[in-house]
């Protein structure tokens, strides 16, 4: 897939090119091929309320701060990895609450991504700019992502819920 002149992979590995040897199995979910080079995406998607989040100091928390912790974690990770192995790949972190912030990851590679678009704001026919169709897009796919999370919990929930009465002993007064 080709955006703005950058080339888009799905799955580069966190490992160094033909060594059979390295065992590692760590992944980014997309590569962005471009002038800089390569930039590996890892999206990950947080609940804010998980006690690794919550700061007990603080009643408020930024809106993101799930996210930007997460993709903190994240980037510290791949990039000790990258540093350790010598790889010549950038990494960013993309991220989202379940709540529908996104980290400060995603806001940049957005504005990163649609900066040099052309889009004519003076026709009252046009779709959004490439910007807030980026930002649209990726709030619906949280949405969906949250909705079938929710409809797969549900189905786990009912299965589980019938296995036990199946494999509880029946009373014989009832």
């Amino acid at each position: 897939m080709n955006m703005a002149g950058r080339t888009l992979e799905v799955f580069h590995e966190l490992r160094r090119p033909n060594d059979i040897n390295d065992k590692s199995q760590r992944k980014g979910d997309l590569t962005i091929e471009g002038n800089e080079g390569k930039t590996v995406l890892d999206v990950g998607i947080t609940h804010p309320t998980i006690d690794t989040y919550i700061n007990t100091q603080s009643s408020e928390a930024p809106r993101g701060s799930a996210a930007n912790k997460m993709a903190a974690n994240k980037n510290r990770s791949a990039n000790k990895i990258i540093e350790e192995k010598n790889l010549d790949i950038d990494f960013k972190a993309i991220t989202f609450t379940t709540y529908g912030s996104f980290g400060k990851g995603t806001h940049e590679l957005i504005k990163e991504v649609t900066n040099d678009t052309d889009w004519n704001c003076n026709d009252p026919w046009v779709k959004p700019s490439p910007k807030s169709h980026a930002y649209l897009t990726f709030g619906f796919a949280l949405a969906r992502a949250n909705a079938r999370m929710l409809l797969h919990a549900d189905s786990r929930r009912r299965s589980a819920r019938n296995r036990v009465r199946t494999t509880r002993p029946r009373s014989a007064t009832s």
